[in-house]
């Protein structure tokens, strides 16, 4: 509030290659850490939130809902719908409409805390899951009205599954920092996307393969989940003006301009670089997103060695426990998103 009242305004910097490019800016009508008053005679209310903020703030504006109300996340997934049925239970559940929308609308970084961020992505088109399902027509003019066209995708789960951030960051994670032990020093910290590796590009492929499956058995059991590949989920978004379409994974993040100058989830110490365990790559990709599609292969009965490796290595890494001997019940299982704690032992609950 103060950085505002000193500036008057929020502003974003739009990167060239997009359009809008350039400078945004705009003045919100209330910044309050009061719930009450921040989502007062809201009928739309929306958060976009990192997965693991999602029961805050669902607790926080329970007590403001009205019937009626459309709920909206963005990316969307990490389990939203669990968290809803578990914070807001049955009855209010029964009286809003949940709306998880991916991707996110923009990818952007903090220029200046309060003041202004970088944009560097700026989609035009979205993809939604809405619960109740009977309220899609609804939700998709609603997202539409709000962002751009937008559908709706079947299932919740879909949207939950579909390959974003999880397909993504703990792949990259394990390429960049395999081997690495507590002690040692990286010499570099390397730009994230531009700099991807075919090892890390083929270890996404494989999980998205792993969750193509789960997807299917998913429809055999009666539940309308669709997800895509990883690459087909990132190349619809490639344009013509950017230049020929990559042909591999791995091309296609080197050469996004979606993907310029990110650097990995580092930090200096001394003269070398650690992983920062504290960075959302860590504490949202793998307990809300990993965990959560491993969970669901689990109940479905489907075997995913490359996930399961993943999660071991990357739990190691955090000091925490959740694959436990093939199974999602680690002592640390209730800090993830995965249905299994949400108390979800079976397919026939999913639906």
């Amino acid at each position: 509030v103060s950085t505002l009242s000193t500036w008057g305004y929020v502003e974003a910097e739009f990167s060239s290659h997009l359009n809008p490019s350039g400078s945004v800016k705009g003045k919100p009508i209330v910044v309050s850490s009061d719930p009450g008053e921040a989502v007062k005679d809201c009928n739309v209310i929306i958060m976009p939130l990192p997965s693991f903020a999602y029961t805050d703030a669902l607790r926080a504006i329970k007590p403001y809902l009205k019937k009626g109300t459309f709920i909206i996340v963005t990316p969307g997934q990490g389990g939203f719908d669990w968290f809803a049925r578990d914070i807001l239970g049955h009855e209010l559940l029964s009286q809003v409409i949940l709306i998880a929308v991916i991707p996110m609308p923009f990818n952007c970084r903090i220029n200046k805390l309060g003041h202004k961020v970088g944009v560097t992505a700026f989609y035009q088109k979205f993809e939604i899951g809405c619960l109740p399902q009977t309220a899609s027509l609804e939700s998709e003019s609603v997202c539409s009205r709000l962002f751009a066209p937008s559908v709706t995708l079947g299932h919740f789960i879909t949207v939950t599954l579909q390959p974003l951030n999880a397909n993504i960051h703990p792949m990259r994670l394990f390429g960049i920092l395999k081997g690495w032990k507590p002690g040692q020093l990286l010499n570099e910290n390397p730009l994230f996307y531009e700099d991807m590796d075919n090892e890390s590009a083929e270890l996404m492929i494989e999980t998205s393969n792993e969750m193509l499956k789960v997807s299917e058995k998913l429809r055999e059991e009666g539940i309308a989940c669709n997800i895509v590949s990883i690459f087909e989920s990132e190349i619809r978004d490639w344009l013509d003006e950017w230049g020929p379409r990559p042909s591999t994974l791995s091309q296609l993040f080197r050469e996004s301009p979606d993907y310029k100058g990110y650097h990995s989830p580092l930090i200096k110490q001394n003269d070398g670089f650690v992983p920062d365990i504290k960075n959302r790559y860590f504490t949202e990709d793998i307990p809300m997103g990993l965990c959560v599609y491993r969970g669901v292969a689990e109940l479905v009965g489907l075997p995913t060695p490359t996930i399961d490796m993943l999660l071991k290595w990357s739990q190691e890494l955090m000091g925490k426990e959740y694959l436990i001997d093939g199974q999602m019940k680690g002592k640390d299982i209730m800090e993830t998103s995965c249905p299994q704690r949400f108390g979800i032992t079976s397919v026939q609950q999913l639906k």
